[in-house]
């Protein structure tokens, strides 16, 4: 359906809940392309609710509708990557990853340097410390020498509601 949309240049209404917030918001976007990147399929467009362009990741979308407005392609090429811009106000977190965690920095847009060991320094950046606070819960053991007070204070709250919904 998107990719029919985006053929007859017609704007696609969808429902999409957000990774960071799992929040549910209704988007119209101009779609530019859909495309297969990092083991998921996404939708790259301009976003009205945004009022810039996005990229949507098409499991997280629950519904869509064809609307009849129209639109043209931009003279740009078609986003066909996900690549996350940092900026000046993200969050910015340091953390140590244990060798067989190097892929974080192959998934992730980071900074890093190689340690003694096969450990990785790896400073990220971030516009929502969620993001984050659950990839270094996800990485458990693997992950040592946080440094980034908004993170660790993220992180130490979501590991209470955790405990406590499942205590």
């Amino acid at each position: 359906d998107l990719r029919d949309a985006i053929a007859q240049r017609r704007v696609a209404r969808f429902g999409y809940v957000g990774i960071a917030s799992n929040a549910r918001t209704e988007r119209d976007v101009e779609g530019h392309s859909v495309f297969f990147n990092l083991g998921n399929w996404y939708l790259s467009g301009s976003c009205r609710l945004a009022r810039g362009l996005r990229v949507f990741r098409v499991d997280r979308i629950d519904s869509v509708e064809i609307l009849d407005d129209t639109y043209d392609l931009p003279d740009m090429a078609p986003q066909t990557t996900v690549q996350y811009q940092a900026n000046e106000s993200d969050e910015r977190v340091s953390f140590t990853l244990a060798p067989d965690a190097s892929w974080v920095v192959e998934y992730y847009p980071v900074e890093f340097e190689e340690l003694d060991g096969g450990e990785l320094r790896v400073t990220m950046s971030v516009a929502d410390p969620l993001l984050a606070a659950r990839l270094l819960l996800q990485l458990g053991d693997r992950v040592t020498n946080i440094d980034g007070v908004i993170i660790e204070e993220t992180l130490a709250d979501l590991r209470t509601r955790i405990l406590t919904r499942y205590s």
